[in-house]
């Protein structure tokens, strides 16, 4: 079924089917990369990583989700898009700077850690792609990007066989990728034909004024990911990486949720009901299958992570099973919170989320301080769980109102 020429039912399954070989990539990736630079280094990369996405939401800023939604419902062209997209790639230059300070200050063993300042650069290009490539249902292409960029963090394999610098072990795969994504997706927005009539010009001013809520959002879960250092902060970055690892097992064990939630935010900017209730309808196995088989991964979790990860990671089932069955209400949140955004409501899921981080970030430190980063997963479960049902509640009430 085509929603005004918007996208068809298959494309979740699509999406879902890239998502999950992307998936499959990014685990194989993560769980080598962690075997081989082992806790602190694999630790420190993550932390330094939370501090450069911190950054880079603050000088985005939402303007990537506005500028998609605004291009999906014709609001702006494509021209104006690629404008906003090549201004706020100007702006993430700035982090070059930090460069040479990471390479002469950092501990000398973690000093080629310093090329992660091209990631904010790389990172904003891929997520305007993306998106742009989305909303214009040219779905077969970003999945392709996205399943080639994922596959090229396999380079973590001969990299560690080379016994590369961990450092380099780390960074370089993703960098590699996205760099790959960008040469190849970048000139896809140039297909399209417009001219100097159709292009709008904001000054940064403006943008963060039309962006401020989605701007709010992407703090507010870029904010929640500083977790990781506070737990970091008040246990050991050795206990610290158990929690990391647990967590990064989550977003690659919701992409089901992430690819229903990718499609069906199109289909809410027409803010018809009853196009959102049929498209609910046709992913509703798919749904079923993320709860089943994120459900079923954390099990096995919790009987061979040690085997998995190696045994610098001791003891750590408990903890993975937790963490990785975040993902089902973490899922659920995605996906109610990007479609109550694409209908209009971005201004409730900016202020709940602000709520959300808050509690969830006090609460964590307490966890981890008197149960370590067992405590910690936990919390997370339970707070993470708790939000998932307020905003399906929201999205509910707010689809029973839509004409």
């Amino acid at each position: 079924m085509n929603y005004g020429g918007l996208v068809k039912i298959s494309d979740s399954r699509l999406i879902v089917l890239g998502q999950v070989a992307a998936g499959i990539f990014s685990l194989i990736s993560v769980t080598f990369c962690a075997k081989y630079l082992g806790p602190e280094a694999f630790g420190f990369c993550s932390i330094l990583l939370i501090i450069l996405n911190i950054w880079m939401g603050i000088f985005d800023f939402g303007a990537c989700s506005w500028a998609a939604r605004e291009l999906a419902s014709k609001s702006i062209s494509v021209a104006t898009f690629r404008f906003i997209m090549n201004s706020k790639t100007r702006i993430n230059f700035i982090f070059l700077a930090f460069a040479p300070i990471l390479y002469f200050f950092a501990p000398y063993e973690y000093r080629y850690s310093y090329i992660l300042v091209l990631y904010p650069i790389l990172w904003n290009r891929f997520n305007f792609v993306q998106q742009y490539l989305l909303v214009s249902n040219k779905i077969e292409k970003s999945i392709f990007l996205v399943m080639l960029e994922r596959f090229i963090w396999l380079l973590v394999i001969p990299f560690s066989i080379l016994k590369l610098d961990p450092m380099l072990v780390y960074s370089l795969p993703i960098l590699i990728g996205q760099f790959v994504h960008n040469i190849i997706g970048s000139p896809l927005l140039k297909t399209d034909h417009y001219s100097s009539l159709s292009l709008q010009k904001y000054s940064q001013i403006t943008i963060f004024k039309h962006s401020k809520h989605f701007g709010l959002i992407t703090m507010s879960g870029v904010f929640s990911t500083f977790d990781n250092i506070l737990v970091a902060s008040v246990t050991s970055l050795t206990e610290s990486a158990n929690y990391i690892i647990s967590q990064r097992f989550r977003n690659p064990l919701a992409i089901i949720f992430t690819s229903v939630a990718q499609r069906m935010k199109v289909i809410a900017s027409t803010r018809n009901s009853n196009h959102i209730q049929v498209a609910f309808r046709a992913d509703a196995n798919l749904l079923v299958l993320g709860l089943l088989s994120s459900t079923f991964f954390s099990i096995s979790l919790l009987y061979y992570s040690e085997k998995i990860l190696g045994a610098s990671f001791e003891g750590i089932g408990l903890i993975m099973f937790f963490g990785s069955l975040t993902s089902v209400p973490f899922g659920i949140i995605v996906l109610s919170t990007n479609l109550l955004s694409a209908i209009g409501k971005e201004k409730f899921v900016s202020s709940s989320s602000a709520i959300y981080t808050f509690v969830m970030l006090l609460s964590v430190v307490f966890a981890a301080s008197f149960y370590g980063s067992l405590g910690a997963t936990i919390d997370v479960f339970l707070i993470v769980s708790i939000y998932a049902l307020i905003t399906s509640l929201k999205l509910k009430k707010e689809l029973m109102q839509l004409v």
